[in-house]
């Protein structure tokens, strides 16, 4: 069986606790998650790296929150996909 891979694209400002709850969980039940608290590295180039992940992931969960409907950020990744 493939193991399904996620990206989890939140806000940290206001999202961030329930992001890495719901990853973890995820993680139990065998999916490969993205995260990027968990997944980018000091030196990493912080975009290239989201395109790699969001290009190789099966599935985008998508956190709604009032600082995510608000990021000029996720705005700008959400047109560029």
């Amino acid at each position: 069986m493939e193991i399904k891979k996620i990206f989890i694209s939140y806000s940290r400002r206001d999202a961030n606790e329930f992001a890495v709850m719901l990853a973890n969980d995820l993680r139990k039940e065998r999916f490969d998650v993205w995260l990027d608290q968990s997944e980018l590295y000091g030196g990493n180039k912080f975009n290239d790296e989201i395109e790699k992940a969001l290009e190789a992931s099966n599935y985008v969960v998508f956190i709604v929150s009032e600082k995510a409907l608000t990021s000029s950020y996720i705005k700008m990744r959400s047109i560029m996909h």
